[in-house]
């Protein structure tokens, strides 16, 4: 429909020049009014078409390519949430951002109103030319040559406005990576006073920016000069060569006011086709950009094993685990099983492998072929969401949401999010309900980002509370107790224990928060060097029994 509007207005537009011609002749041969008002109509009757018709064909191809954006960024947008950590760990998060919004948006440009404009022009390009090859085919020849030499050299500047369109591409990347990061980590440049530092940074990428940009400007602004100096040049001999025409009576007044006016059609596509290929060499650069994102493959892929339900009976057998880029080994020879519905708790020092562990039985880091199972099926023949779905995780570093408290405490429920005695009760287990009463708002407070708001006890139990209602078969927490205080922590496990037939996984630092457990594995160096229960591993004693006796000393100390 655009591309029909497109033409209607291509054909009305090329009337004006023609009709303009007749009436000023008309008027000089002193022809009668009514011939002149006739003349005159027809303009008023073809600038209204063009003017409609212009209007539908804009709305059509803007609205056409705002649909593209839209499909084109939710693309990105799923395609990246299907990608591995590795991807992550190796981009800038203002990157990520920058494909998302201006490469997107610069692509949008190109395909909407680059291309609406170059078939305008082009179809008014094509349409003047053969008005005025109708009207004085050898004036129309030597017009044509000064315009094919200005559209070489535009075609010569090309490649450096490409460059300069993907130096100010990469560069607005870096200037919105800075900006995340210094506003991410805002506490850190507060506490170090570092404020001027960050903002001499900001001001040095972005004049980095602005001299890009600059530059960028000054490439189309010389290939404007270009088209600006040659039209005007051609329009001054045109004028002499047709006003001697005219005077001399070989070319008559009407047709060189139309000559002249489809002259005047054909300098504007010139100068248009220059913005519009611009255009296309920004939208080239930010494609480029997009598809080298689409490219990227995830490294974690779904099974084709389908599990009506997961129940959490576990099996790890022989693991090694070696992370992108090490020389070791971080797990080496793993093996154990946890049956269903049991605890068991992992304890080692800091470095160890546990929270590597805990990633590999949600795969969010891929194990090797038959060493991970669950329900004695490799979890790497299971569908990703089957897996995942059925683990509830309490990652070692919490992540909340700028949102509600009953937000992010809903997000772990996929059926109903809007439960909120379900809310309440996870609130309750997770120990943090008397907090979130004290807050004005209760459980519609909303928090800052990443919950800078709340206390990192107060976000380790909003988490903690956000994997209990999710009621998985399989409940993780790794190592996120750690800036609860010992009674509440307390208070968590043994509501666990009373109320949850989950498997329970639990990594920790302190022994009396996993001393009730099924199970107690502990890892050292990446290798099982002690397994079994409470009592057996004390008896031992070896660096369990060691550790426990350190950890009980410091309690007695920090008591007294």
């Amino acid at each position: 429909m655009a591309l029909v509007f497109m033409t209607l207005r291509g054909l009305m537009a090329l009337a004006l020049p023609y009709y303009v011609g007749k009436a000023i002749a008309g008027i000089k041969d002193g022809v009668s009014s009514e011939v002149v008002q006739h003349y005159v109509l027809m303009l008023i009757l073809f600038a209204t078409g063009t003017a409609v018709a212009q209007f539908w064909m804009r709305w059509l191809f803007i609205r056409s390519s705002r649909n593209f954006e839209e499909r084109l960024r939710n693309r990105i947008f799923e395609h990246l949430s299907r990608l591995s950590f590795t991807y992550f760990n190796k981009s800038r998060t203002g990157d990520i951002m920058s494909r998302l919004t201006a490469d997107v948006e610069a692509v949008r440009m190109g395909v909407g109103p680059g291309v609406m404009h170059m078939f305008q022009t082009g179809a008014m390009a094509i349409g003047a030319v053969l008005f005025m090859l109708v009207s004085y085919w050898q004036l129309t020849l030597w017009t044509l040559v000064p315009m094919a030499l200005m559209f070489l050299m535009i075609r010569r500047t090309m490649p450096r406005l490409h460059a300069a369109s993907l130096r100010v591409q990469r560069k607005l990347a870096d200037l919105s990576s800075l900006a995340q990061e210094s506003f991410s980590g805002s506490r850190v440049v507060k506490a170090f006073a570092r404020e001027e530092y960050e903002v001499k940074r900001f001001r040095l990428e972005s004049k980095s920016y602005i001299d890009a940009s600059m530059e960028m400007a000054m490439t189309r602004g010389r290939m404007h000069v270009y088209i600006e100096l040659i039209s005007g040049l051609v329009a001054v001999a045109l004028l002499y060569f047709g006003g001697k025409g005219v005077i001399r009576g070989t070319f008559s007044l009407d047709h060189f006011i139309a000559f002249f006016g489809y002259f005047t059609m054909l300098v504007w596509p010139m100068i248009a086709i220059g913005w519009t290929l611009a255009l296309f060499e920004r939208a080239s650069v930010a494609m480029d950009r997009l598809e080298g994102v689409l490219a990227q493959d995830p490294e974690i892929t779904d099974g084709d094993v389908i599990v009506e339900k997961l129940t959490g009976d576990w099996r790890i057998n022989s693991l090694h685990f070696r992370h992108e880029g090490a020389i070791t080994d971080t797990l080496i020879d793993i093996s154990f099983e946890i049956p269903r519905g049991s605890s068991l708790a992992i304890i080692g020092p800091t470095g160890c492998g546990k929270s590597t562990l805990m990633q590999i039985l949600g795969r969010l880091l891929d194990p090797p072929n038959d060493t991970v199972f669950q329900d004695n099926v490799d979890i790497r023949d299971l569908k990703l969401g089957d897996l995942r779905r059925s683990i509830a995780m309490v990652p070692q570093e919490t992540f909340l949401f700028s949102d509600t408290l009953a937000a992010n405490i809903a997000f772990g429920n996929d059926q109903d999010s809007g439960d909120q005695k379900a809310i309440e009760e996870a609130a309750e287990s997770a120990q943090v309900r008397e907090a979130i009463d004290s807050f004005e708002y209760g459980f519609d407070q909303l928090i800052g980002e990443r919950g800078t708001t709340l206390s990192g006890g107060q976000k380790q139990r909003v988490a903690i509370a956000r994997a209990l209602i999710h009621q998985a078969p399989t409940l993780i927490l790794d190592d996120c107790l750690s800036a609860i205080d010992t009674r509440t922590e307390e208070k968590i496990l043994e509501r666990l224990r009373k109320t949850s037939d989950q498997t329970t996984i639990i990594v920790a630092h302190r022994i009396t928060s996993v001393m009730h457990c099924d199970q107690i594995i502990v890892l050292k160096d990446g290798r099982i060097i002690e397994k079994g229960r409470h009592e057996d591993l004390v008896a031992a004693g070896g660096w369990y029994a060691s550790t426990l006796r350190r950890q009980l000393l410091k309690q007695e100390i920090e008591a007294a």
